[in-house]
């Protein structure tokens, strides 16, 4: 539990303004003075990740540690509150290892923050896939449609069904879903109510997995307008065992054909993490969907700042290439190299190969080291008519 700081005295005038006054106040008090959260990776500390996170949502801190420090973040257990205008001299006396800022933004700080070097991140991108195409469209761009899902499919003898029963809405939320979101996400899994879940079920179809009799996996798929998304994922209990049979890709395989089969344009794989190696979005990604502006998601957003690169700071980066957006909601793709660990453009495209991704409007390039032989690459490859090369310094 995080141990707070004495109460700053702006904290108790607050509490003691009339209601009124408060409910105009508070958004502002919100955007500019901020808790500051700090988290490290785990292992000695000259090896590690170390970030801080300025911002109201103790959860979001809490997701963006998990993705960036890992599974086993620790976190400073002092938290206090820092003016927006006082937060890089703040962390540079307090924090000097620090090597990334996260800090959360709204209207008014996004103004602020515009020139401020930095990349404004997403909390949560949304995948969508054109089913105007044929399956054997859509296999052909994809290799998991194509060979590894319905090999897995048979292998298991994994089968569909459609349901409209309501009664089985409880059961798929009690053993399904809560499980899976609470094994992925545990102390920070955002559930929607159980109201909600039902309600959603009004206008969906339940789509579930069964193996030898037993149902093991399910999602709800919404359509409206010709628009299909898929809301609620879960597995049983979030074994392992059922995991490993591929019932997740077989949900997301049959309900691309359930939208083909309805005359669907598109199918939206709901909200994912813009870091492109996360273990969800490259799942998502093999399926070849494009980048699309949030439909029910809240656009939740955070301005990130390299502060201190360090080669454990570098390492991250190349390992996990992730989307940002400008003021104008394009969508861009930041990937970081070592130059000396490209020897031929074969290593060059099977890192782009495993990140492609639609409605991209520029992929930023950063490299360490040579560039001259990167650029080779981009020109071989193909990219370079909206790729950008630029130093990582």
């Amino acid at each position: 539990m995080d141990r707070q700081s004495k109460p700053h005295k702006l904290d108790i005038l607050h509490k003691l303004l009339p209601h009124w006054l408060r409910s105009i106040f508070t958004p502002l008090f919100q955007c500019i003075y901020l808790p500051c959260f700090r988290f490290s990776s785990a292992g000695a500390p000259d090896k590690c990740i170390h970030m801080a996170y300025f911002g109201m949502n103790r959860a979001r801190a809490g997701v963006w540690a998990k993705r960036i420090c890992g599974e086993n973040f620790t976190e400073a257990s002092h938290v206090r509150r820092i003016w927006y205008w006082n937060i890089d001299a703040y962390t540079e006396k307090q924090f000097p290892d620090c090597q990334l800022v996260l800090l959360e933004t709204c209207k008014l700080t996004e103004h602020l923050l515009a020139r401020k070097p930095g990349f404004k991140m997403p909390m949560w991108i949304q995948l969508a896939l054109d089913t105007t195409k044929t399956i054997e469209e859509l296999k052909r761009a994809s290799q998991r449609m194509r060979d590894e899902i319905p090999r897995t499919i048979r292998k298991y003898a994994l089968q569909l069904e459609i349901c409209r029963d309501a009664d089985k809405v409880a059961p798929f939320i009690e053993q399904m879903h809560i499980p899976f979101i609470h094994g992925r996400h545990q102390d920070n899994a955002f559930l929607s109510s159980k109201e909600a879940i039902v309600a959603r079920f009004e206008s969906s179809d339940l789509l579930l997995i069964s193996m030898a009799g037993e149902t093991i996996a399910g999602v709800m798929m919404h359509c409206d307008n010709k628009v299909a998304s898929l809301h609620y994922l879960g597995v049983k209990h979030n074994k392992l065992e059922y995991l490993k049979t591929g019932c997740v890709g077989a949900l997301y395989y049959f309900s691309i054909l359930r939208c083909i089969e309805k005359n669907m344009h598109s199918l939206h794989f709901g909200g994912t993490s813009p870091f492109l190696t996360d273990s969800l979005t490259y799942f998502k990604l093999s399926f070849r969907p494009e980048v699309i502006p949030n439909t029910f998601l809240p656009d939740n957003f955070v301005k990130l700042s390299l502060r201190k690169k360090t080669p454990q700071l570098l390492d991250f980066l190349q390992k996990n290439p992730f989307v940002s957006m400008d003021n104008k909601g394009a969508y861009f793709r930041n990937v970081y190299l070592d130059a000396s660990q490209i020897k031929s453009v074969a290593d060059f495209d099977n890192v782009f190969n495993k990140i492609r991704c639609g409605n991209i409007a520029a992929t930023r390039v950063y490299v360490q080291g040579e560039v001259n032989f990167i650029r080779t690459c981009v020109n071989v490859s193909g990219l370079h008519a909206n790729t950008e090369i630029l130093p990582y310094v």
